[in-house]
């Protein structure tokens, strides 16, 4: 699997609104990695080439979140854009990064992280999940 090697450093942007309950979202999807998604809409986001992501799973990793320090930096290499459906949000994209157990939800505009017991499994799946979608298994 070729990982995306890009660099991004964002500065963190204040919450707008309440923070969103990650562990109600549903439907997750992930889509094709290789996608130039930085300009999108919401409503097309179905003809985007995705995969299923298994909403369980998700739930027992977002349930115990954590919001991502204000005067802390992230260093991105390489993202997942996924998108779920929430109770009062509606369809929400988070972009999940490959490394380090760290996402940011774009419609509130707030950053998080999976606790540190679970980062490693966290970022095991999503390679995985990756695995599978190109055939090339575990």
């Amino acid at each position: 699997m070729r990982i995306c090697l890009i660099l991004i450093l964002f500065g963190l942007k204040t919450a707008s609104g309440q923070s969103l309950k990650l562990s109600e979202g549903t439907h997750w999807m992930m889509y094709d990695p290789h996608l130039k998604m930085y300009a999108f809409s919401m409503d097309s986001l179905s003809h985007y080439k995705h995969m299923a992501l298994d909403d369980d799973t998700l739930s027992r990793y977002l349930s115990s979140v954590q919001v991502w320090p204000k005067d802390k930096w992230s260093v991105w290499q390489g993202y997942y854009f996924c998108s779920a459906d929430f109770p009062d949000s509606g369809t929400t994209v988070i972009i999940f990064s490959s490394h380090g157990g760290f996402f940011y939800d774009i419609k509130h505009k707030q950053y998080y992280c999976v606790t540190d017991d679970l980062r490693d499994s966290f970022t095991a799946y999503f390679i995985n999940k990756l695995k599978a979608y190109y055939g090339k298994g575990n």
